[in-house]
Formats: structure tokens, sequence, C-alpha cells
């Protein structure tokens, strides 16, 4: 345990949230229902946030299938847009 003396500084949101932009991704896989797409050096829970509807651009929560793969700091996320519910 360490004493400080002050609040911890703003952290502006964390790597994995500002280095993909989520929305365009979202938009450009919308566009090809299907396609599976393969994005590098993501959080562990990307997968299951987005499954969840955890990032705003992924609100419509069924209509995509996202898995991870690699551990340690080479995650990936592989994601797709079904463009129908699944389970």
């Amino acid at each position: 345990m360490e004493f400080v003396d002050g609040p911890p500084p703003s952290h502006g949101g964390s790597k994995f949230e500002t280095q993909h932009d989520w929305r365009a991704i979202a938009e450009k896989l919308r566009g090809k229902p299907g396609q599976w797409v393969l994005i590098e050096d993501v959080h562990r829970n990307t997968a299951y946030l987005i499954s969840k509807g955890g990032y705003a651009a992924f609100r419509d929560v069924g209509n995509w299938e996202a898995t991870m793969r690699g551990s340690g700091t080479r995650r990936q996320l592989y994601l797709r847009y079904t463009g129908k519910k699944v389970k």
C-alpha cells in the first residue's frame, strides 16, 4: 500500500477503447454480413462487451458474433455481423 497526496490523474479512457474506431468497424461489417474481420491488440473482454452491447456501435445485441484468440499482449478479436439474432 502507498499513500499519495492527491487524486489519481484522469486516465482519458483505456488504450483499448480508443485505439480502434468501433463505430467505423461496425458500419463496414454491417455492409458485409457474414464476413469475418480480424482485429489485433484488443482487451481480453472485448468479445464479451460486444456480445452484451457494451460498446455503442454494437447496441444491436444478438446480431454480432465475436470470439477471442491469443494471450498476453497478442490478443486477437474475430468479429462478424450476422444481420440476425444469434444465440
